[in-house]
């Protein structure tokens, strides 16, 4: 299931098994754009793109653009720039929140 057909699911119609799969499978998309979310936010806190807003860092612009409380916009951008710094486990993140069918990450 992709991601459109997964958010179209009205959870008040499942029940039981059904209903348990749905929050299983919603919790690996929310891993798996958290994973993409991570390897967008280190190349793109490097370009210093938040400073063309004005903003004075990443931390403060992910808090005013992405509705991140402060300690969660600076964890991201800590964690971001910890799989850069750790090549072989950005490349294996991907790998290790995002698998099965349909799932959209380019392996």
């Amino acid at each position: 299931m992709d991601a459109s057909e997964l958010l179209a699911v009205d959870p008040a119609s499942l029940s039981g098994a059904d209903l348990s799969e749905h929050v299983v499978a919603l919790a690996a998309f929310r891993s798996c754009f958290e994973a993409a979310l991570l390897a967008a936010v280190a190349p793109w806190d490097s370009a210093q793109e938040w400073a063309a807003d004005a903003c004075p860092n990443p931390t403060a612009w992910l808090v005013h653009n992405v509705s991140r409380g402060r300690a969660e916009a600076r964890a991201l951008v800590r964690d971001a720039h910890r799989l850069v710094a750790h090549p072989t486990t950005g490349a294996a993140l991907p790998e290790m929140v995002c698998a099965g069918p349909g799932c959209w990450w380019e392996r």
